[in-house]
């Protein structure tokens, strides 16, 4: 047996013992003699992904495809592990060798399109699904629902709603598709034609996760013995079902119960579901959103703010604050207003600021005024090329309070409007939603109070620099007193008063967020105060709050 054989088995024996770190060492022995080794690169690749070395095995990837370029594998393996590194631009040039060298294999696009999205170049990657289906991929409705959910990103939502429709006409029993039309007809308003379509979902796989928890949001309950309660119970036991499936359930038995005034079952259902959403999703770090907020508020100060040339007279409006505030109720007042289209959560300055200030806020102090002022002229661009012919776009997105000096220097006449609520009402209304693992905070209530104490220390800092450019429009002086917050908030934005935003449920739009229900009906105000169904729940929260200092934490929990 040769020297070579030798230690190539003794690198497959670690492999198939798990043990990547023996494995990785007995590569480099053999590649040490023989650097262009394939076998010995391809094992080597395997042991630094194993041990999370991505960036030597990256390496170790681009190696065999130089070596072998005509090998898909070793391209596709190459862009999947830049993309978990953030190296988005290698990710896409080994795509386009591959599709160079492969132009007529159609998975080869579909894939290519993945890494489009992931970069956000929607599209290019609406164009290479295109290609995918002009060249007869299997299984297009696959493809299609792909296809829907950019569109739909992109507020062209008549165009996601045929490519779904497209999708069950290929496959009429296809799940994905059939739970997005819900999602989208949901989001449109029509209750009943959103439940038809989750029901069959379940009847064809009631394992699909999320589908009861939104067929609980859609619902009222009236009675602990109702049959969706009785049926998401029974499903509870299912030995197949997924963590993610069993989580959904757990919402939705929450929100039944609370429907229901069951409040003690209620909160152990929402236990039960954020305790499954913490075993999925990344641990939130106080300690790290502390020094985050800190170095902002170090970076972020008059003088810094006062060096940075605006880009445009122009005043957009944004409207932030924690999630589940009351922001979508602001929006869709103002999107109420006839010189104000409605935006949504729009993801541009989250992106541009990962991609451009980097680390953030720490580069803002190097950058270059080119790339603030691309920054500031590029969102116009987007607003103009995403909202045609709009005269002011409202900008949703609750997490701009991060970005607001970057906002406020590059647009100085930009309004704020900073959505604020009762803290107990905001902490259990976000615990109650089956969130992604961008809400890392959102699965246990003390920290969603400390990400709360946060963001009021934030806003504190942006009031001192920007004062009057910013309106605090609180959720329950709101509901208590429609017509006089409306007036506040249409005179801040310097619009003229109008009837039609006080009858904002009437809209005929999209709501992309979970208060999505709420804002298609009038006002009322049973959300207020809702905490004191779970007074005996949370006591220790209440400790905290006090603890925390948070705006709100002294009522009177008696």
């Amino acid at each position: 047996m040769s020297a070579r054989t030798l230690q190539l088995e003794t690198a497959r024996r670690f492999q198939g013992l798990n043990q990547p770190a023996a494995a990785e060492a007995a590569c480099r022995e053999l590649l040490a003699q023989e650097p262009g080794d394939r076998e010995a690169l391809e094992l080597l690749t395997w042991a630094l992904v194993q041990r999370g070395e991505l960036h030597g095995a990256l390496d170790a990837l681009q190696a065999l495809s130089r070596a072998w370029p005509a090998e898909p594998r070793y391209l596709t393996k190459l862009a999947e592990l830049a993309l978990r590194t953030d190296a988005s631009g290698l990710a896409r040039a080994a795509y386009e060798r591959l599709i160079a060298m492969h132009p007529r294999v159609p998975l080869f696009r579909y894939l290519f399109a993945k890494v489009l999205t992931e970069v956000n170049a929607p599209r290019a990657a609406l164009a290479e699904y295109a290609r995918a289906l002009e060249l007869g991929i299997d299984q297009p409705e696959e493809t299609l629902v792909c296809m829907a959910s950019l569109h739909s990103a992109l507020h062209e939502t008549a165009q996601a709603e045929a490519l779904l429709r497209r999708a069950t006409g290929c496959k009429p029993d296809y799940v994905p598709a059939l739970f997005n039309l819900a999602t989208l007809v949901e989001e449109r308003g029509e209750r009943a034609t959103a439940l038809a379509l989750y029901e069959r979902v379940i009847a064809l796989d009631p394992g699909f996760e999320q589908v009861f928890a939104r067929v609980a949001q859609l619902r009222s309950f009236e009675r602990a013995d109702d049959p969706l309660i009785l049926r998401m119970l029974a499903e509870l036991d299912s030995p197949r079902l997924s963590a993610g499936a069993r989580e959904s359930l757990h919402y939705g038995l929450g929100k039944a119960y609370d429907d229901c005034a069951e409040y003690a079952r209620a909160f152990r259902h929402f236990d039960a579901a954020n305790a499954l959403s913490r075993s999925r999703v990344p641990p939130y770090d106080p300690a790290a959103q502390e020094r985050l907020i800190d170095a902002i508020i170090a970076q972020c100060s008059r003088g810094w703010f006062e060096r940075v040339a605006p880009v445009a007279d122009a005043s957009p409006v944004f409207i932030c604050g924690m999630f589940r505030s009351g922001t979508t109720l602001i929006e869709q007042v103002l999107g109420s207003h006839p010189s104000i289209t409605t935006g949504g959560e729009l993801v541009y300055f989250p992106r541009r600021v990962a991609a451009d200030i980097v680390p953030y806020p720490a580069a803002l102090a190097s950058i270059a005024p080119a790339v603030l002022q691309a920054i500031g002229s590029g969102y116009l661009d987007y607003l103009r090329q995403s909202f045609p012919g709009a005269a002011r776009v409202t900008d949703k997105r609750p997490d701009n309070f991060l970005y607001l000096g970057l906002i406020k220097a590059l647009f100085p006449r930009a309004r704020i409007v900073y959505a604020s609520r009762n803290v107990l009402d905001n902490a259990l209304s976000l615990w109650a939603q089956n969130l992604d693992a961008r809400f890392d905070y959102a699965n246990d209530l003390r920290h969603i109070v400390h990400y709360n104490a946060q963001l009021q220390r934030l806003m504190a800092h942006w009031g001192t620099l920007f004062g009057e450019d910013i309106l605090e429009l609180n959720y329950d002086r709101f509901v208590a007193d429609q017509r006089a917050q409306t007036a506040r908030l249409l005179d801040f934005c310097g619009l003229d008063w109008s009837d039609a935003a006080l009858r904002f449920h009437e809209r005929d739009s999209t709501v992309r967020t979970a208060s999505l229900w709420q804002v298609r009906q009038p006002l009322y105000q049973r959300s207020s105060g809702r905490w004191r169904h779970y007074r005996d729940e949370l006591g220790e929260l209440l400790d905290y709050l006090r603890e925390l200092g948070l705006a709100g934490a002294a009522e009177d929990p008696a």
